[in-house]
Order: C-alpha cells, then structure tokens, then sequence
C-alpha cells in the first residue's frame, strides 16, 4: 500500500481492519478506554515504529501495521498497546518536564508498563512485554514483569538497586518515578544501550527524549475529564475518585526560598491586614441604630407625621460605636492526592514559615477534606483517599462561612458544582490559588481566584 506525504496508508481496508481490531480488544472491563478512542481516528502509518496519538483537526491513533502484525497477534496483546499509548496521554508525561530525557521516557514506559501489568496480570496481557524486553538486562528488565509473576514464585533475576525497584514496581511496595529517574540516569552514564534503545520503547521516542504526537488542548481536557473517575491499580499521576483514607508522614520536607515568597506573594491579599493577618481580636467601629433629636438621615416615618401636623421629637439615626471583634484568618487547602506526591514536601516546608498568618486548622482535600494542626504539619503527616475531587473543598468553605481561603494543588481536581461557584460570589469569598509548576489552573478561572505558579522542583534556591 501507498503512503500520503503525512505517512497515513490511503488504504481504508487497513484502517478499518486495524479499528476493528482495537475496538475489539480494549477490555469490557474498562470503558474508559473505550470512551478515550471514540474522541481518536484508528488509522495506520508505516511512519511511526509503533503507535502514537498524533495531532491534527481531529487527533489520530496512529499504529503501525507492521509492528502489530509481527507483535500484537493476539487482542490481548494489541490492548496493551493501545492503552500503553494512552497512558502516556493522560498522564500528561511529555509536560511534566522541560526536556524529556532518555531516562524519562525508560522510566515513564517502566511505571505504564508495570500498571498495566497490575491491571491485567494474566499472561495473555503480559506477554507484549515479556517478548519485546529481556528479563536479565536492566534498565529494560524493568519494562517487564519477572517471569512467574503473579505470585510466589516469580523469579527476581535483577539484583541491588535495579532489583529493589523492580520489587516495588510489581509488588505493592510503592515507588516514586524521581527513584526511577535516579537510577536509570546512573546506569545510562555508566552503559548506553545500543542505538540509544529507542527501538526498544513502545511509542514515538526520538533520540532527543520526545515523544511524537502530543494531543491538543481540547483533547487533552476531555482525557483527563474521562480519567478524573477511573480508579487505577496504584495512583501516579491525575485524578480518580479515591480508595480508603491513609495516613502517611512525609519526609525531607524542605521550605524552598522561591517556594516560600510565591505562598507569600500568594497570601498577601488575602491578608485581614487590621490585624495584621493573625487574627488577633481587635476593636472596630461598627454601625448601630439609635434615635437623636434632628435629622441625620431619611426618616420615612417621621416625615408622614410631620406631614399630618406632628413634629416629631426624635428621628431614626445609625451611629458608630467600637466593638471588640476577631479579624479573619486565611484557611488553607492543600491537595495531597495522589498526584501531588512529589511536591508535598516542598508545599509543606513552605507553609510552615507561613503558619502565623494562617488558620490554626491546616486542610488537607483528596475527595474529602480533612484538618490537621501545625505540629502535625511540622511532622509531615498526610490524610488521603488518594482521588481528588474540588466539590468537597467549595463544600467545606461554604458550611463553615470561610472568608478568605488558599488553595495549593496541580490543578487536576475537577470542576466545581455550578451551585457552589454561585454561592460563593454572592458571598464574595476571597480566594487565592497556587499551582504547581506544571500544573493545570482553569478551575481557578471559574472560581475567580487569583493564580500563583511555585517553581519547578529542580529549581529550589537555598532553604528560606
């Protein structure tokens, strides 16, 4: 078959073979994915080596026929294709970063591979991934699960640190991708594999670390709004809707010179400056009615009776008195869902300089909301169904009358209830947003709230 100049086969057979195929093979079991692919043309190209999303008028699907046709025999196989690529569209992996580097893109394919693997352990599934990586040659052997695996007699061939991670990729152990990217980039300083291995990585992957076909923002929005209620085996990155509450501690917290001043720079207007943030009570002239002999203002009542002959001998007046009254406080909801793992123990370091100015109930949101105080904040303690969701924070803010409120998250947290966006502008709710470097700030828009960037992980001055 011919290509056009944009490597997509003129020949509509193939096309539809190949949707045929995909719509058949992704699983029953998880109609997110089917809804994913209604929003992609399936087309084929002999100009990628596997599969990617492509951009266009209406993103594409695009799949090699010849690496299915060799690879993906069975529709088991080719749904671990399909669903590999499009992971790494909702997990938005090509802007997490700057630059995406080769140890990246290992790492981002390390971490779908392993939770597709979680999701569909049987070796039908597994088998794509068990045929294109070696078992004993890392950092390969970590796109693959040990052979035996489910179960007790898996056979862990790697050892030291590459063994200890492959451990915690396929077993409940957690791991974090910064772990990942650590040792990988150690391995490839020390041995690059051959031709760089990009022909070893599912997706376009060129020799720069970029992926091809990166989806449009009006794509994008519509994935991350399908995945927003899909609950996934372990919680990387985006939303879902939650598991049980867990407790957890952070460690290494760090308060980040940058980190800080953007919290401040953040809070600053929020600030009940007559008492200079903290709250403190206070003494404040406050309106009162009263009655005086002459006329400070329009007395309705008294000008029909001096209509009717009866001058009155008082009028209805409002006059100022001081009261002691306490000065508002601004509460604070930081995000520790799943996806904000990486950046909590920056986001906590920060507050705590911070925390004289700040209600003395810090609030914590995932598809709850739950309080914790300052010394728990100074320990690092973290309460998390693991989802996230923003109706539960615009809920909250309503039921207990809040003022001024801060909100730290990555943005990924859904849409707020159109009732509560109402509510909240009519009672002028004075709301503030700081959002991760790379995180998604729409939701601020609906809710008029002023937005604030913290810098990049990587680029943390000396501690405040």
């Amino acid at each position: 078959m011919t290509e056009t100049a944009t490597g997509l086969d003129t020949g509509e057979a193939l096309d539809r073979v190949l949707m045929e195929r995909v719509l058949d093979a992704v699983p029953v079991s998880q109609p997110a994915f089917s809804k994913l692919l209604s929003l992609l043309d399936i087309r084929a190209s002999r100009k990628i080596p596997t599969a990617c999303v492509s951009l266009g008028g209406r993103s594409r699907l695009l799949l090699n026929p010849d690496f299915v046709a060799a690879h993906c025999r069975t529709e088991a196989a080719l749904a671990m294709l399909v669903m590999h690529e499009l992971l790494h569209v909702l997990l938005g992996h090509t802007r997490l970063f700057p630059r995406v580097t080769p140890a990246h893109n290992i790492a981002f394919d390390a971490l779908i591979n392993a939770q597709l693997c979680l999701l569909f352990p049987d070796p039908g599934h597994t088998a794509l991934f068990r045929e294109l990586y070696p078992e004993e040659v890392p950092p390969w052997a970590l796109l693959r699960p040990p052979a035996d695996w489910p179960g007790d007699r898996a056979r862990w061939v790697l050892t030291g640190e590459a063994g200890r991670l492959h451990r915690a990729l396929y077993t409940d152990t957690s791991v974090t991708t910064v772990e990942l990217f650590e040792m990988i980039r150690r391995y490839l300083e020390e041995k690059k594999p051959a031709n760089g291995g990009w022909g070893r990585l599912l997706g376009s992957h060129d020799e720069n670390g970029a992926r091809e076909g990166a989806c449009d923002p009006d794509l994008v929005r519509a994935l991350r709004d399908i995945v927003a209620r899909w609950p996934m085996h372990r919680r990387i990155a985006g939303r879902d809707e939650g598991g049980e509450v867990v407790t957890e501690r952070l460690r290494r917290m760090q308060a980040g010179r940058e980190a800080v001043a953007v919290l401040r720079r953040a809070l600053w207007p929020l600030l009940d400056l007559r008492t200079d943030g903290t709250g403190a009570a206070h003494r404040a002239p406050l309106p009162a009615p009263a009655v005086l002999p002459y006329r400070t203002r329009t007395d309705r009542r008294a000008e029909v009776r001096s209509l009717r002959g009866h001058e009155p001998l008082f009028f209805e007046a409002r006059v100022q008195h001081e009261e002691w009254v306490r000065g508002q406080r601004v509460h604070v909801y930081v995000d520790v869902s799943g996806s904000m793992a990486e950046e909590l123990p920056l986001i906590y370091g920060a507050l705590r300089p911070l925390l004289s100015h700040l209600h003395p109930r810090i609030h914590l949101f995932s598809t709850r909301v739950e309080d914790i105080d300052p010394v728990a904040l100074r320990q690092g303690r973290t309460t998390s169904t693991g989802g996230t969701d923003i109706a539960c924070v615009t809920q909250h803010i309503l039921e207990h009358r809040i003022a001024r409120a801060l909100l730290v998250t990555d943005g990924w947290v859904g849409e707020a209830p159109a009732e509560h966006v109402h509510r909240l502008r009519r009672r002028r709710v004075r709301l503030a947003c700081v959002i991760t470097h790379e995180g998604e700030a729409a939701f601020a828009g609906v809710l008029r709230g002023a937005v604030h960037r913290l810098p990049p992980l990587g680029g943390q001055g000396e501690n405040a």
